[in-house]
């Protein structure tokens, strides 16, 4: 019964622990749909620099299935070649340190080539 209490005592002081590191995360939703040509384009942090090893995930619309999964290659670039134009994606981007991202994207011709996506530090 001791080992127990003292089991439950430390997921207590760890769970406390990692409160402030869940608590820094917050998922951001672009409202507006991005418009893009192709299903493809860079992952920057803050500064502007390419973020390599980010995760995007095109998901179904409510986000709760992956359909399709990449990461960002060494120069923060990623590409779903498979998607046709006049469709509609749902992406979700991840990467440690920075705050989880859902993003609508419209695929039409003569849009933006690349998109463009901007990381945001988890506080």
């Amino acid at each position: 019964m001791r080992r127990i209490g003292v089991q439950l005592g430390i997921f207590a002081v760890l769970f406390m622990l990692a409160l402030p590191a869940l608590a820094g995360v917050e998922l951001l939703i672009l409202e507006k749909p991005m418009q893009a040509e192709k299903l493809a384009g860079v992952v920057v942090d803050f500064t502007g620099t390419p973020v390599s090893g980010v995760t995007i995930e095109d998901c179904g619309p409510a986000f709760n299935r992956v359909l399709l999964s990449t990461t960002t290659d060494a120069t923060g670039h990623f590409a779903f070649p498979q998607a046709k134009t006049g469709t509609t994606h749902y992406l979700h981007v991840q990467m440690n340190g920075f705050d989880p991202m859902r993003i609508t994207v419209v695929l039409r011709r003569f849009a933006k080539t690349k998109l463009h996506i901007r990381l945001h530090i988890a506080t």
